[in-house]
């Protein structure tokens, strides 16, 4: 029938959603749900993550003493506490008066950017934790030994919405 070859036929796909596109399409070298924690299921379609909430909790311990001409090694642990996956994560430790950065004996992630040791990037999922170790050279002095205070603080920031930002800071 000559009508017949008048009539086209259109096929219309859908592109998968970006957390189950085996594409990297936020660019952070993490493909897709699970691996990637800006994506909350594989039906996602926005693998960046940033419409999502997270509870980044910090908690930071070091050592009671250190010797002077010695290095203070800090454990900052930062939690997702959920309920979603949180990226772009960075640790931030601001240098204690005195001391100096010791990239050596300090995280890989971690680098001096003007006064403060900046650590980064990370990336968890609700439930999970990361530890980095933060070092600091303490200086010898010079006359009399007098015992000193050091105050240190860390804190963590992320692309997404943390609903508790109070608990995003700790010191000792």
């Amino acid at each position: 029938n000559v009508a017949d070859w008048d009539k086209a036929m259109t096929v219309v796909h859908c592109a998968p959603p970006q957390c189950s596109d085996g594409i990297d399409n936020d660019g952070d070298g993490l493909i897709d749900f699970p691996a990637d924690p800006g994506c909350q299921s594989p039906d996602d379609d926005d693998e960046s993550g940033d419409n999502n909430t997270a509870d980044l909790e910090t908690s930071k311990s070091g050592p009671a003493q250190v010797t002077k001409g010695g290095t203070v090694v800090y454990t900052v642990t930062v939690k997702n506490n959920g309920p979603h996956g949180s990226k772009n994560i960075v640790i931030t430790d601001p240098i204690p008066t005195g001391l100096t950065f010791n990239a050596g004996q300090s995280n890989a992630k971690c680098a001096q950017v003007g006064n403060n040791v900046v650590c980064q990037p990370f990336a968890l999922f609700g439930g999970q934790s990361v530890q980095v170790q933060v070092a600091f050279n303490v200086p010898l002095g010079t006359g009399q030994c007098a015992p000193s205070t050091i105050q240190n603080t860390a804190s963590a920031t992320t692309s997404a919405n943390d609903p508790v930002p109070g608990n995003n800071a700790s010191n000792t």
